[in-house]
C-alpha cells in the first residue's frame, strides 16, 4: 500500500512540475511599452543599423485593417514607440508609421509610399507576414515583432514575456537576410530562433 501511495505521488509530483514547465515556457505579450524598450535596446546591437539610415530609423508599424486584436496592438505600439520619438537609437533619430493593411500588395504599396525602413509586424497579419520577409530581404528592412511565432517565420528580432520577464529572440539568419549583424556579446543573453 505505502510502495503505490508513493508511486501516484512521485507521478503527480512529476506530472505538475512538467505542467509548470509548460505554464513557464509559453510566451506572452508583453506591456507595449517594455516590449518597444526591449526592442529599441536590442536594435543598438545591430553593427549594421546606420547603414541605409542616414535619414533616421522610419518604422512602420504593421496591423491588420478590420482585425480588432491587431487593430488595438498596432496602435498600442505606435503610441509606445512614439513615447520615445525625441530619443534616437544609435544616433538615428525615431519615427513611427502606422500601416494597417489588408492583404500583401497594399504592404508593399504603404512601405514604398511611406520610406519606412525598419517594419513591427503586429498580430494575426496571416500572409502579410511572408510578404513583409521578402520585402525585408529586398529593401534591407529590419523586421521586429511580439510573438515568438513571427520570428521564426522570418522577423529579425522579437520580444516576450515568458515566466513573468521579459525575453528576447534573435532569428539570426533572418536578421543577416535583411542587412542586420548582430553584435556576438548580445546573443549570450538571449534566445537564437531558427
Amino acid at each position: 500500500m505505502r510502495k503505490a501511495v508513493t508511486i501516484q505521488l512521485a507521478t503527480a509530483l512529476l506530472a505538475s512540475w512538467l505542467l509548470g514547465a509548460q505554464v513557464q515556457a509559453a510566451d506572452e505579450n508583453l506591456p507595449a511599452k517594455l516590449r518597444v524598450a526591449v526592442l529599441f535596446k536590442t536594435l543598438t546591437y545591430d553593427h549594421k543599423l546606420e547603414a541605409n539610415r542616414s535619414n533616421g530609423l522610419k518604422i512602420g508599424v504593421v496591423m491588420m485593417s478590420g482585425n480588432g486584436p491587431s487593430q488595438q496592438e498596432g496602435a498600442a505600439t505606435v503610441d509606445a514607440m512614439r513615447t520615445f520619438g525625441d530619443k534616437k537609437v544609435k544616433g538615428l533619430a525615431l519615427s513611427v508609421e502606422p500601416l494597417s493593411v489588408t492583404n500583401a500588395q497594399e504592404l508593399e504599396a504603404a512601405v514604398a509610399t511611406k520610406g519606412c525602413n525598419a517594419l513591427y509586424l503586429g498580430p494575426n497579419l496571416g500572409d502579410v507576414v511572408d510578404k513583409a520577409v521578402v520585402l525585408a530581404k529586398a529593401r534591407s528592412l529590419v523586421l521586429l515583432a511580439g510573438e515568438a511565432e513571427v520570428v521564426r517565420k522570418g522577423a529579425a528580432i522579437g520580444a516576450v514575456q515568458r515566466a513573468g520577464k521579459p525575453w528576447i529572440l534573435v532569428n539570426l539568419k533572418a536578421a543577416a537576410a535583411q542587412g542586420a549583424e548582430m553584435d556576438s556579446r548580445l546573443l549570450r543573453f538571449v534566445e537564437v530562433v531558427e
